[in-house]
């Protein structure tokens, strides 16, 4: 129950582009404050929560469930998933380069 495995995936507001998804705060170390605040694209820099973590802040999200539809996911303004499972929505990850 205290493994970080799950990520908070806002729906109510757009990704960087269409398509692309938002998730909520910033990476944090095992034994730093979990960030609650923020959105990002990066999956790679948004924040990990555990079950312990959301339920100590009073957080109460819907959790993806195996068999659930894509329509059903972006049903939720904010849902907590395991990253790999995002493929099984029909997502992919992808790497971007860019100059500001």
């Amino acid at each position: 129950m205290n493994e970080r495995k799950y990520v908070i995936v806002c729906n109510e507001h757009s990704g960087i582009w269409p398509g692309a998804l938002l998730f909520w705060g910033h990476r944090t170390q095992d034994a730093e404050e979990r960030s609650f605040g923020g959105y990002t694209s990066d999956i790679d820099g948004c924040e990990l929560y555990s079950e312990r973590d959301l339920k100590e802040k009073c957080y109460h999200f819907p959790k993806y469930r195996k068999g659930m539809t894509w329509e059903k996911f972006r049903g939720y303004d904010d849902i907590l998933i395991e990253p790999e499972c995002l493929e099984k929505l029909g997502y992919k990850q992808m790497r971007v380069w860019y100059r500001p």
